[in-house]
């Protein structure tokens, strides 16, 4: 079995975030950086598209369609599995303490695997024959420390071990 997912950041040609951004990016997430040129948004949306599709052995094709020409970076994440995109409902995303976005919210209701300490909730989301997923999510203020010890292996195994 084969999940194809990842990450990556489109950035405008001439952009430069902070180093430590891309630097994070790539450590935690594996993401690749890449130019775009979004002054021309079809062109760029084909780009973006074509990198999605080869990463993905041609299984999403077409995820970006509307892009703004004034746009310096995209974070792209992809997942091979599909869903009825009627599924979904807006709903607001805490990104940090100050910073809430409205987006493309699903739900599912079935019994999983859960793990929780006092600071995080890890829930484990079935994929594929005993393939799964383990989704963290940090209680409101804790994201720091839980990015501090995530990286730990032993806190992961703990986690597995625990749910």
């Amino acid at each position: 079995m084969q999940l194809d997912m990842g990450s990556a950041v489109g950035l405008r040609d001439g952009f430069k975030p902070l180093a430590k951004f891309l630097e994070d990016a790539k450590h935690f997430y594996a993401s690749e950086g890449f130019t775009v040129d979004f002054k021309n948004p079809a062109e760029a949306a084909t780009e973006i598209n074509k990198f999605i599709a080869i990463k993905t052995q041609e299984k999403i094709t077409d995820l970006v369609k509307d892009l703004d020409p004034d746009t310096a970076m995209v974070l792209i994440n992809y997942l091979d599995k599909l869903f009825n995109v009627t599924q979904t409902h807006k709903s607001d995303f805490q990104v940090d303490e100050n910073t809430k976005v409205n987006v493309n919210m699903m739900k599912r209701t079935g019994l999983y695997e859960l793990y929780q300490d006092n600071f995080t909730i890890v829930v484990m989301l079935p994929y594929k024959g005993n393939s799964s997923m383990m989704v963290v999510l940090p209680d409101k203020g804790k994201m720091a420390h839980v990015e501090a010890f995530i990286i730990n292996k032993d806190y992961l195994k703990h986690v597995h071990e625990n749910l």
